[in-house]
């Protein structure tokens, strides 16, 4: 099955990247109390990665032209061989299909053509099947991070 990636579009995408972001808070018990804010704060980090480079955030579409996933990766400021994943996401019922992997690997030829050598991301501790999905994929942890994140790493 061939799946597409576009850019993030911040006027037809904000409402179904805002149910993505809830769906994980959800999951992973980190729903912040104030989800507007939350979400209005996120949509400005989203909207100032894509001034450096559009693809740094991107919708995956299916064959029927609808939206199955969505990537948040970019080199961080401070140490432009690093990216970060702040957020990748897949649909629930397009879960286990192999998707997730096609959807980094396209973060990762997007943060490899920018010069990156290794990425890195933080994960919920209580998001076990996430972190299985990391460590199939080769990613490794490197640490404690803020509050109920774990912190992973690989090379690229």
């Amino acid at each position: 099955m061939n799946h597409t990636f576009r850019p993030f579009n911040p006027d037809s995408d904000k409402n179904t990247v805002a149910r993505f972001l809830l769906d994980t808070q959800t999951i992973t018990g980190t729903v912040p109390a104030d989800v507007d804010e939350n979400w209005k704060r996120y949509l400005s980090s989203i909207l100032l990665a894509q001034k450096r480079d559009p693809n740094y955030c991107a919708m995956m579409l299916g064959e029927d032209g609808l939206t199955v996933g969505f990537i948040d990766a970019f080199p961080l400021i401070k140490d432009s061989v690093t990216g970060f994943v702040r957020f990748d996401y897949i649909v629930p019922e397009k879960r286990k299909l192999g998707l997730g992997r096609k959807l980094l690997e396209y973060a990762l030829a997007i943060l490899s053509r920018a010069g990156c050598k290794r990425v890195c991301l933080d994960v919920a501790k209580t998001n076990i099947a996430a972190i299985a999905f990391y460590q199939r994929l080769g990613w490794t942890m490197t640490g404690e991070g803020n509050g109920p994140f774990l912190k992973m790493s690989r090379e690229i």
